[in-house]
């Protein structure tokens, strides 16, 4: 039974440590809502992000994260997909040379 409590245990620390750390998209991108966008398969909701060179991935919700990092030197695109939404970044954005982000 200890075992069984103690790998739990480890699996929930494993699991919010994931969840607070860096996401990064794909590099093809898409929707900021499609767990496809993201690698790992989960759609940032805290944290700090990256989106990919080659990406183009468009919000298309309210979002509220920790840092953000547009592009990872030679491209990478992040724009609002036309209805009004909230970007919240509580710390740094950078857009790095070749990154463009439309607002």
């Amino acid at each position: 039974m200890r075992q069984t409590l103690r790998f739990l245990f480890v699996a929930s620390i494993a699991m919010v440590m994931v969840a607070n750390g860096q996401i990064t998209s794909t590099t093809t991108g898409g929707s900021w809502s499609d767990v496809n966008t993201w690698v790992g398969g989960s759609v940032p909701s805290s944290g700090d992000v990256v989106i990919a060179d080659g990406a183009t991935v468009i919000i298309n919700q309210n979002v509220t994260i920790t840092n953000l990092t547009v592009g990872q030197g030679t491209s990478g695109k992040l724009a609002f997909d036309g209805t009004a939404r909230t970007l919240a970044v509580s710390g740094n954005l950078t857009v790095n040379t070749g990154g463009n982000f439309t607002v």
